[in-house]
């Protein structure tokens, strides 16, 4: 079902017809193909032009939410999960513009503390799931004392 849905964008793409669906529409239809991550448009005249963008960035999804679409729509039903996290640590070297930052973080508040690595932070719940998937050779593992740090929860 995927690879059709991904033909049929192709087609829609081909015949200019993408400019003429909403974005969520679009969305919907690029999940369903498998493709989570960035909604490809088309350039053209305006008429039929339509932007692209990310899909989790577009919709305000947290890492949680974008991890989620690969777990259940990027993989296929039978794959173990570290496949997922893998995706998704791939996705967000290239395009996934979402990244897994610690609670404390994701609201934008000022900190109580002066904080040099508070961009380069990463979520507990994403280091685990990486320990996990390192665990299983599908990701370069990380030493537990570097996600288990106090900052990262």
């Amino acid at each position: 079902m995927a690879e059709d849905m991904a033909s049929q964008i192709n087609e829609w793409r081909d015949l200019c017809v993408l400019s003429e669906m909403t974005e969520p529409v679009r969305a919907l239809y690029e999940i369903c193909a498998g493709n989570v991550c960035i909604c490809e448009g088309k350039k053209g005249p305006i008429e039929d032009q339509a932007k692209t963008f990310a899909i989790s960035q577009r919709f305000g999804l947290d890492w949680r939410c974008a991890f989620g679409l690969r777990l259940w729509y990027a993989i296929k039903t039978e794959a173990p999960i570290q496949d997922a996290v893998k995706l998704f640590h791939e996705d967000m070297r290239s395009d996934e513009p979402i990244k897994p930052t610690p609670p404390f973080l994701a609201d934008e508040s000022e900190l109580p503390w002066a904080d040099d690595k508070g961009t380069s932070r990463k979520d507990i719940q994403w280091g685990l799931l990486k320990l996990f998937a390192a665990s299983k050779n599908a990701v370069t593992p990380k030493p537990l004392a570097d996600i288990i740090l106090p900052h990262n929860t």
